[in-house]
């Protein structure tokens, strides 16, 4: 309850005073950080990273015309209001190089694309509801995209809050030492990872694993922790006694 009250105190702080923050928690979230990260930023100017205070106001973009040489992540030239967006709102952190939104906070920065239509697609990482709105700018960054339901917010209590070098919230549990890959589809395949976000958890088969903080085996393969702490917990289901319930339902060992 502390930190999370500690986190929405900051936040306040940080919105009342106008400083742009990165959204990587193991970052600019740091209170011990707070100061270097209130006096320096780096901002997006065109192609060039320039050095700005953070207490004054940004450099005002120049005037923004379209460039068929500018694209974005779709392969489509870059709008005029694209190119302002970029100009004005991308930042990259110093200290961690996290490419943010200085507007809404999203990481990694939304090439092409405005805050306001960054909004309009987001959904519930947990139960993939459509939500309403820009993002929250006083929830944790890993929170952002989590609706009102009580069994989503249930699973914030039991996730973990740090957000991944790759701009992506961490999928593991409240607590552990050592964060899961990202299960980004993208991110997952760029790490040859055989297990990504679309992917159901193969001991409920009912859920995919974004949708429930999950856990690691030494094998590599990744599961919903509540899946795995249910199949310790029932152990063998007949009169003779085996040990299969520790095995990895998929390799086996």
């Amino acid at each position: 309850q502390y930190e999370r009250y500690a986190a929405a105190a900051l936040a306040e702080a940080l919105d009342r005073e106008h400083i742009v923050t990165c959204p990587n928690s193991k970052c600019a979230r740091s209170p011990l950080r707070l100061s270097s990260q209130r006096y320096l930023l780096c901002v997006f100017t065109g192609n060039k990273f320039v050095g700005v205070p953070a207490a004054s106001p940004a450099p005002s973009p120049s005037p923004a015309t379209p460039n068929p040489h500018e694209v974005g992540p779709d392969g489509q030239p870059l709008s005029a209001e694209a190119i302002a967006h970029r100009n004005q709102h991308r930042f990259r952190c110093p200290q961690c190089e996290t490419v943010f939104c200085g507007k809404c906070g999203l990481a990694p920065y939304h090439l092409g694309r405005t805050c306001e239509d960054v909004s309009a697609d987001r959904h519930c990482r947990y139960c993939q509801e459509a939500l309403q709105g820009p993002p929250p700018s006083r929830v944790e960054p890993a929170f952002r995209n989590v609706c009102h339901r009580e069994e989503c917010q249930v699973m914030i209590r039991q996730s973990c809050p740090r957000m991944l070098p790759c701009g992506h919230p961490c999928c593991g549990f409240r607590g552990e030492a050592v964060c899961l890959p990202c299960l980004d589809p993208a991110c997952a395949q760029a790490a040859h990872l055989a297990q990504g976000g679309p992917e159901f958890c193969n001991i409920c088969f009912i859920d995919q694993l974004g949708a429930a903080p999950c856990i690691q085996l030494r094998c590599g393969h990744i599961f919903h922790l509540r899946c795995v702490r249910e199949k310790i917990a029932k152990r063998w289901t007949g009169y003779r006694i085996t040990f299969g319930f520790l095995e990895c339902p998929l390799c086996k060992q």
